[in-house]
């Protein structure tokens, strides 16, 4: 206990006085969404944003009711990250119900990363077909999403087929998409799969600025293959702002195979001018066979 009590006060002191020293940073788009850590002291422990309202989050901890100073020690670490501390500590105290002190916290720690949490816990708390366990999931779930309300609605709405476990999936998978019921809605039209598919659809879109353009130019635009070869063109060209551009380009590429059309849509995905990009591998650049004009397109070198 004295080395948990030691490593949440570390946390807690390096956190809060190194808000103004420290620019806050984003989280990786490769960093894992949904996961909580285990051990809260270990969780205390990791590098995490700077506080920016150090007040405002002791003070809504301090006050926070049926807890002592571990529970208050533990609301300070997990909301650290929280961009508004007082109405996360709010909303999981006032809207969350069917839980416990320690339910709370879980609440502070899987919302904290959530810029409106009061809308996330709203959301998540009127999550139906489930329980306080199922409600937590959606809340650490969504918690990146800009849009949990939106993005909650439609995986329970919008997507057939599934049980809450799927409902959480999709919650989970689409929360970092900026337009949750366009990905949702066109994933949930995915012909040839069953809710595997439509889940893996979400999560490999939902970085997509335009998901629906990016699902219909895979399943459309790009010919000789299967549902398996669909959901690859989708997480491959995921980034791109012009998929029905990046697809088409790629589907044209000759010399190559639907592997080499796949290849090159991830390639290309972050080029904001994929048609161009592609011309000027197979029609500029000399010497290459396709597997050198593929490393044109994905800027690789061997």
């Amino acid at each position: 206990m004295l080395i948990y009590r030691s490593c949440l006060v570390g946390f807690i002191l390096a956190s809060l006085l190194s808000c103004a020293a420290e620019p806050e940073t984003e989280p990786s788009i490769d960093d894992p969404v949904g996961s909580k850590a285990d051990d809260p002291a270990s969780a205390a422990c990791q590098p995490v944003t700077p506080q920016q309202d150090p007040v405002a989050l002791v003070t809504a901890c301090q006050h926070l009711a049926g807890t002592n100073i571990n529970g208050k020690l533990e609301c300070i670490a997990g909301g650290s990250p929280s961009a508004n501390p007082q109405a996360l500590v709010s909303a999981c105290t006032g809207v969350l119900t069917g839980t416990n002190i320690n339910g709370t916290l879980d609440c502070i720690r899987g919302g904290a990363k959530s810029e409106v949490p009061t809308e996330l816990v709203t959301a998540c708390e009127h999550l139906s077909g489930t329980n306080i366990n199922g409600k937590l999931g959606c809340i650490t779930g969504a918690a990146i999403s800009p849009k949990p309300q939106a993005l909650v609605s439609a995986c329970t709405g919008v997507l057939t087929g599934t049980n809450i476990s799927g409902n959480l999936s999709c919650i989970t998978r689409g929360a970092r998409s900026e337009q949750p019921t366009e990905l949702v809605t066109a994933c949930e039209h995915l012909a040839g799969t069953n809710i595997n598919g439509k889940l893996d659809c979400i999560g490999g879109a939902s970085l997509s600025p335009a998901p629906q353009a990016l699902i219909t130019a895979c399943t459309s635009v790009l010919t000789g293959t299967n549902i398996s070869g669909v959901l690859q063109c989708i997480r491959g060209g995921s980034r791109s702002d012009v998929p029905t551009e990046l697809v088409t380009a790629c589907e044209h590429l000759p010399g190559t195979n639907i592997n080499g059309k796949l290849d090159c849509i991830a390639g290309a995905s972050p080029s904001p001018r994929p048609q161009d990009l592609v011309s000027a591998c197979t029609g500029i650049l000399t010497g290459a066979n396709i597997n050198g004009i593929l490393d044109c397109i994905a800027n690789r070198v061997d």
